[in-house]
């Protein structure tokens, strides 16, 4: 079964819902922390919400490619892309695993605001099919 091609776009939702959760975490800590603690605290989470942020952001516009053989190529990679372990295909999520020739791991965090609602079905019925694929291959 051949890969869905994708293009992700930007992930509107995705990044309300990680404000939320880091805004929520700073009125936490507001409310049970003060002095150094805080700060510390205030810091760690700004930064952690700046990281996860900028790395959504990057990769929109990013283009995966199915490849004939039933796997994944990244669009502007050089050699190809593997998919690993750990796929969610949900009706509100898919998680790809990926890791490209050079053994770097990518977590790509799909949701139906980021691509078509078909290419988004298209790649749970090919999550589904590649994770039921894998297990039943011997290692």
């Amino acid at each position: 079964m051949k890969a869905p091609d994708l293009i992700l776009h930007r992930p509107a939702a995705l990044c309300a819902a990680v404000s939320f959760m880091h805004l929520l975490g700073l009125a936490c800590a507001f409310i049970a922390l003060e002095g150094l603690a805080l700060g510390l605290v205030c810091a760690g989470v700004l930064l952690s919400w700046g990281a996860e942020t900028l790395r959504l952001w990057r990769q929109s516009g990013l283009r995966l490619v199915g490849r004939p053989d039933g796997g994944l190529a990244l669009a502007g990679a050089t050699g190809a892309v593997t998919v690993e372990g750990g796929l969610v295909p949900a009706p509100w999520l898919a998680v790809l695993e990926l890791r490209d020739g050079q053994g770097r791991r990518t977590a790509i965090l799909v949701t139906p605001d980021r691509v078509e609602a078909e290419a988004f079905r298209r790649l749970r019925v090919w999550l589904r099919w590649h994770s039921a694929f894998a297990s039943d291959r011997p290692n």
